[in-house]
């Protein structure tokens, strides 16, 4: 019984997997989403001036006309990606909450959003030749982004 109780109480080692589904876990996955929808809290997602500044930012050094897809890589519950698709871009996000793009696909559709969301680990993901156009349009817009600094 007390041998139960000290591996409960032991410290994991700093960034030690766990073999709990982390993202998925009911109770963590509410308090992730509860954190990105809080638009005053700047702890999840930016807060919603931020967001804003960002998505113009992008919009200016990568607009829709020329780079038409995005890639939203852990896009949470899609803040970023229904301001990117109101913008005129063609967005697919992926995140490896199911709680955050089961919240992300709901929220789309009651904003006749087109967006694809997927569900997937986008550390271990195999990229398939539309995602190979995304990670041009990521290239560009990360080479313009240092050749303005």
């Amino acid at each position: 019984m007390f041998e139960g109780l000290i591996s409960i109480l032991e410290v994991p080692s700093l960034y030690q997997k766990t073999r709990v589904p982390f993202w998925n876990d009911k109770y963590i996955s509410q308090q992730m989403l509860k954190a990105h929808l809080d638009p005053n809290f700047d702890g999840a997602s930016r807060k919603l001036d931020f967001i804003n500044k960002s998505v113009n930012w992008i919009n200016k050094i990568a607009p829709p006309q020329k780079y038409k897809s995005l890639l939203d890589m852990g896009c949470g519950p899609g803040i970023y990606a229904e301001k990117f698709a109101t913008s005129g871009y063609k967005v697919t996000g992926i995140d490896f909450s199911k709680h955050s793009i089961n919240y992300a696909i709901n929220s789309a559709a009651r904003k006749n959003l087109n967006i694809e969301y997927i569900y997937q680990d986008y550390l271990h993901m195999e990229f398939t030749v539309t995602m190979v156009r995304y990670r041009l349009l990521i290239e560009r817009l990360f080479w313009k982004l240092f050749t303005i600094i």
